[in-house]
């Protein structure tokens, strides 16, 4: 009976439990409908190359603040001039470049701006685009080319065929653009004409924040500078209040020119950056590069290659840790031209070196029983292969930078990975899809694609 009696109790107090927990849910979701935060994407139908777009207010404004908290160069960052006019840039020994600031453009709709940044610089010759009255140009030193926008009190938005003749045709050291007066504000498009003028080694910009609309602008813009025009984000200081509910919030963005090819810069994080957003825009990416070949071997022990990039003369290597490897019968590649680099031993006629692939500069595994090389070194131990194959266990992740630096070194035509597919809090994903962009840009294309949960498979030609 007592039994009975505390079955009874114990049943009562999880379903009061139960009801009040599903209560507390369905209060949260009403409290928080329409502005949440971690919106769900339609990703088969996303531009991996631009933000998308987003119904909650507090979305948008937190994903700009999470792309200019998330620098894509680190170099020795100097800031000069005082808040809040002031800007990051990168000494000329950080890069792989030498630059030189030698000259400046400024094209600045405020007549009431300082010039504290601009009066810290030491240029030699600056072309100053201003209204009637601005102050900075008395603060530039050296050779100073005023052009001013005497009209611009009247427009009623920024009249970029106008700046366009106004915009001497060389290139600068750097730009810096001031794109607010009174009501005028800057908008993607003006940028876009703005930028197809103006060539330059560092970019800067001032971007005032009020509210979601203008947070998608400069979030759509970021990712526009580096996608096509090949900017990555230094840094940004900031003034006023920037956060969820932003008060007179004012940020100074600073961007070098790159190249997209030979430099490791990583794209902006996309949309809030998680690591799932991050798998499925590089997945996304990969298939709208996708032209499948007409024939694809596909063995089980081998990454899928393309039938049409392999002949009797193809010299491949294979990168596994993988105990049995098969060459499949139908494929022309030949046993003598063939090498495989695993720690384990590979008995039959195919070359092999017993080597593990450090993914670092340690030459034996943790455990001691595996001796290990960098991956160019093992290149340097084989004839040059057109067919490099790499099945890591994971490993792939951590050397992929180091994998296209060779590839286009060495002009390697073909290259096939079967990867892990993690997801990751760090940057591995956005290092991967980096890396498969530098291929694509430089003429490679995916013959071939495929994935699962755990796996991804790929074949990348020249």
């Amino acid at each position: 009976m007592v039994f009975t009696r505390l079955c009874t109790l114990n049943l009562l107090r999880f379903f009061v439990v139960s009801l009040s927990t599903l209560l507390l849910f369905k209060l949260h979701r009403l409290a928080t409908e329409g502005d949440s935060i971690e919106p769900s994407l339609p990703y088969a139908s996303i531009d991996p190359e631009s933000a998308p777009s987003l119904d909650s207010e507090t979305a948008r404004l937190l994903r700009l603040h999470e792309l200019l908290a998330r620098p894509q160069i680190k170099c020795g960052k100097k800031l000069l001039g005082e808040a809040p006019e002031d800007f990051f840039l990168c000494t000329p020994q950080d890069f792989k470049r030498r630059i030189n600031f030698t000259s400046g453009l400024l094209i600045s709709g405020s007549a009431v701006y300082r010039g504290d940044f601009e009066a810290a610089l030491s240029i030699n010759k600056w072309t100053a685009i201003v209204p009637p009255g601005d102050q900075t140009v008395l603060r530039l030193a050296g050779e100073v080319d005023v052009r001013q926008l005497e009209d611009l009190h009247r427009w009623k938005e920024w009249r970029t065929d106008e700046l366009q003749r106004t915009i001497k045709k060389e290139e600068y050291s750097l730009a810096i653009l001031h794109l607010y007066s009174g009501m005028l504000r800057p908008t993607e498009d003006v940028i876009k004409q703005l930028m197809i003028k103006i060539t330059c080694s560092s970019l800067l910009l001032i971007a005032r924040i009020r509210n979601g609309n203008d947070a998608d602008l400069w979030t759509s813009t970021l990712n526009y500078l580096f996608f096509a025009r090949n900017f990555a984000l230094i840094g940004a200081t900031s003034s006023g209040l920037c956060g969820r509910t932003p008060l007179s919030c004012e940020y100074r963005i600073s961007l070098a020119l790159i190249d997209p090819i030979i430099d490791h810069h990583l794209p902006p994080p996309f949309n809030l950056g998680s690591p799932l957003e991050e798998r499925h825009r590089m997945l996304q990416y990969l298939s709208s590069h996708h032209a499948p070949c007409s024939q694809l071997i596909s063995p089980s022990s081998i990454p899928p290659f393309c039938a049409n990039s392999v002949d009797a003369t193809t010299r491949a290597l294979l990168l596994t840790y993988r105990k049995i490897i098969t060459l499949p019968s139908f494929s022309p590649l030949i046993p003598a031209r063939f090498t495989v680099v695993s720690p384990h031993n590979i008995s039959g006629s195919i070359t092999h070196l017993q080597l593990g692939v450090s993914p670092n500069e340690s030459n034996t595994s943790a455990d001691g029983t595996w001796r290990l090389e960098s991956i160019d070194k093992i290149l340097d131990r084989v004839i040059a292969p057109s067919l490099l194959l790499i099945d890591l266990d994971g490993i792939e992740w951590s050397i992929m930078e180091e994998i296209v630096d060779l590839v286009l070194a060495r002009k390697i035509k073909h290259i096939s990975i079967s990867a892990r597919l993690f997801v990751e809090e760090d940057d591995t994903i956005r290092k991967f899809f980096s890396s498969i962009r530098r291929l694509i840009l430089s003429n490679y294309s995916i013959s071939h694609f495929s994935h699962d949960l755990y796996h991804l498979h790929l074949a990348i030609d020249s």
